[in-house]
């Protein structure tokens, strides 16, 4: 009998080690959850076939060490290589922030149909029409500034 409790806690220990690889290491390979769970009935039915209050005691022991083993993972990922803790502080849209102003002048680099390239203030930037055509090397000012958008329009 002794011998057959150990062994049903040593499979108890496993299956939540296992699963615990499954949740922190290896997540997404399904394998070591699915055996570690079935590790963990076999071993929790085997211990209701010894007795039920040592059934009742390993399933506890089963919660309270996947509890143990999940908190003492977690731990474990902060502190690890494998974890990335940087942060993303850049912004969206804010490709054209203080680059050209409403009223600035430039000079159309290529066609606008409705959108091209132009020079505005020494700077190349994609610029769009308020719908017309604008031939190569024309005279344009910023009109307005959307989103990541700058629209021009032709000078006379």
């Amino acid at each position: 009998m002794t011998l057959a409790l150990a062994i049903i806690l040593f499979l108890l220990c496993l299956s939540v080690f296992l699963m615990i690889i499954e949740f922190f290491f290896i997540p997404g390979t399904t394998i070591f959850g699915l055996l570690g769970f079935i590790g963990a009935g076999v071993s929790i039915y085997y211990a209701y076939q010894e007795s039920e209050s040592f059934g009742h005691i390993s399933v506890s022991f089963t919660v309270l060490l996947f509890i143990a083993f999940f908190f003492l993972g977690k731990k474990m990922m902060k502190k690890s290589n494998l974890n990335l803790e940087t942060e993303l502080t850049g912004k969206v849209n804010n490709h054209y922030d203080n680059i050209v102003n409403i009223g600035d002048k430039g000079i159309t680099f290529t066609v606008l149909k409705p959108n091209g390239k132009a020079f505005i203030e020494d700077k190349k930037v994609e610029v769009y029409s308020l719908g017309e055509y604008i031939e190569k090397n024309v005279s344009i000012e910023v009109v307005e500034i959307e989103e990541n958008k700058i629209f021009v329009k032709q000078l006379n």
